[in-house]
Protein backbone atom coordinates (compact mmCIF):
# COMPACT_ATOMS: atom_id res chain seq x y z
CA UNK A 1 0.00 0.00 0.00
CA UNK A 2 1.57 3.42 -1.19
CA UNK A 3 0.51 5.54 2.33
CA UNK A 4 1.17 9.85 2.33
CA UNK A 5 1.64 11.17 5.78
CA UNK A 6 0.60 15.07 6.21
CA UNK A 7 3.40 16.36 8.60
CA UNK A 8 4.91 19.90 8.83
CA UNK A 9 8.05 17.93 10.62
CA UNK A 10 8.91 14.21 9.34
CA UNK A 11 11.59 13.79 12.09
CA UNK A 12 9.16 14.01 14.51
CA UNK A 13 8.75 10.47 16.47
CA UNK A 14 5.29 9.70 15.74
CA UNK A 15 6.05 10.26 11.94
CA UNK A 16 9.09 8.11 12.65
CA UNK A 17 7.20 5.35 14.37
CA UNK A 18 4.28 5.67 11.44
CA UNK A 19 6.95 5.17 9.01
CA UNK A 20 9.15 2.60 10.92
CA UNK A 21 5.76 0.57 11.46
CA UNK A 22 4.23 0.90 7.62
CA UNK A 23 7.45 -0.08 5.85
CA UNK A 24 7.39 -3.44 8.37
CA UNK A 25 4.30 -4.45 6.43
CA UNK A 26 5.92 -3.51 3.46
CA UNK A 27 3.87 -0.16 2.55
CA UNK A 28 5.59 2.95 0.58
CA UNK A 29 5.50 5.94 2.98
CA UNK A 30 5.89 10.06 1.70
CA UNK A 31 5.87 12.58 3.86
CA UNK A 32 4.32 15.46 2.95
CA UNK A 33 4.47 19.43 4.29
CA UNK A 34 0.85 20.14 4.35
CA UNK A 35 1.92 23.97 3.47
CA UNK A 36 3.11 22.58 0.21
CA UNK A 37 -0.02 20.73 -1.07
CA UNK A 38 -3.21 22.12 -2.39
CA UNK A 39 -6.13 20.50 -3.43
CA UNK A 40 -8.21 20.98 -6.89
CA UNK A 41 -11.78 20.08 -6.27
CA UNK A 42 -14.45 20.22 -9.05
CA UNK A 43 -17.95 18.55 -9.62
CA UNK A 44 -16.30 16.00 -11.91
CA UNK A 45 -12.69 14.93 -10.25
CA UNK A 46 -11.28 16.01 -7.28
CA UNK A 47 -6.90 15.60 -7.04
CA UNK A 48 -4.54 16.46 -4.59
CA UNK A 49 -1.32 18.58 -5.43
CA UNK A 50 2.31 18.87 -3.84
CA UNK A 51 4.46 21.57 -4.84
CA UNK A 52 2.78 21.47 -8.29
CA UNK A 53 2.90 17.84 -8.79
CA UNK A 54 -0.17 15.17 -8.86
CA UNK A 55 -0.01 13.15 -5.98
CA UNK A 56 -0.79 10.34 -8.19
CA UNK A 57 2.30 11.18 -10.35
CA UNK A 58 4.51 11.13 -6.64
CA UNK A 59 3.34 7.62 -5.19
CA UNK A 60 3.43 5.63 -8.67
Amino acid sequence: MKIAILSRDGTLYSCRRLREAAQQRGHQIEILDPLSCYMNVSPVASSIHYKGVSCRTLMR
